[in-house]
């Protein structure tokens, strides 16, 4: 049986800062509820440096299109 290459693979997507933000930020909300270890405060430390790893702010820098031509990079006066 000739099956697709895909199949039995996990197809991955990749979610958008916000979503990757809120995870994070309810998995350092439980992780807080346990008592304080260093082990416990290095997980902390590493998912909240974990957002800017995965969506470095190089990546959000989207410029605002021109109001009159719509094109980001307009070199008329808006």
């Amino acid at each position: 049986m000739n099956l697709p290459l895909c199949h039995g693979l996990m197809k991955m997507m990749r979610l958008n800062k916000a979503s990757y933000e809120q995870l994070i930020n309810e998995d350092i909300a439980w992780l807080e509820k346990i008592p304080r270890t260093l082990e416990r405060d290095h997980i902390i430390a590493v998912l909240k440096a974990s957002i800017e790893h995965e969506y470095p702010e190089i990546f959000n820098l989207e410029p605002e299109p021109c109001a009159e031509h719509g094109e980001p990079w307009c070199d008329c006066d808006k």
